[in-house]
């Protein structure tokens, strides 16, 4: 028995009507996929930077006094009339507001921020969040850190362990003890600007991390 070519009609439009539900279905879950990807490493990030920005904390006060410390020093050594008998490295290490870890016990990390550019992720982040987070890490974090590894070794110079021009020897310290406390402070508000952003952009996402934004009226999380 022939059927009619409204059938034939109806077959080809429910065979096209699947497709197209199941390439739906498809780009659906990928989205899906992509938006909790997204959220998780907004997430991330924001929790590191809430840590990286707990281990900076007084840190550029310290930082600036112990330059002060060493700037005080070097002057009464210049002015000294006979020489110290001490080495560089003795005479910075005898300070008195020196603390056991001189420079910073654990350096600011990028981990999160690295993981999510290497999968893409950082890519669908809003532009101007995007941008102020890679201000944080690849600028001002990476400067900080630089700096870090420039004073250490500063500190392992030969001119530290030998008895003469002590002031000389002690200034390249000093000026870094001073560049390292400013580098501080600027990523310290980047910091502040980026998670400013992420609370703006992801309101919900990072809540846990850092608290609600302040115009919200929600309390923050205990």
């Amino acid at each position: 028995m022939n059927k009619p070519i409204s059938y034939f009609i109806g077959e080809g439009l429910l065979i096209v009507f699947s497709i197209l539900m199941a390439l739906g279905v498809n780009e659906w879950r990928v989205r899906n996929g992509q938006h909790a990807e997204e959220h998780k490493a907004v997430a991330d990030i924001a929790a590191e930077l809430v840590e990286n920005r707990a281990l900076l904390d007084g840190l550029p006060d310290y930082h600036r006094s112990v330059g002060n410390a060493l700037n005080q020093l070097a002057q009464e050594l210049a002015n000294a009339e006979t020489a110290d008998p001490r080495t560089p490295i003795e005479l910075f290490m005898s300070l008195d507001n020196l603390r056991p870890s001189v420079i910073i016990q654990q350096p600011p990390q990028d981990v999160s921020w690295q993981t999510a550019k290497d999968r893409g992720v950082a890519a669908r982040f809003d532009y101007e969040t995007a941008k102020t987070l890679s201000l944080a890490y690849d600028s001002q974090m990476s400067s900080v850190n630089d700096v870090y590894e420039e004073v250490n070794r500063s500190l392992i110079r030969p001119d530290m362990y030998k008895a003469q021009d002590q002031d000389a020897a002690l200034g390249p310290l000093i000026a870094l003890f001073y560049e390292m406390s400013a580098r501080e402070v600027g990523l310290m508000e980047r910091i502040d600007q980026s998670l400013a952003a992420l609370r703006e952009d992801y309101p919900k996402t990072t809540a846990k991390a850092i608290g609600p934004s302040p115009s919200s009226g929600e309390p923050a999380p205990h």
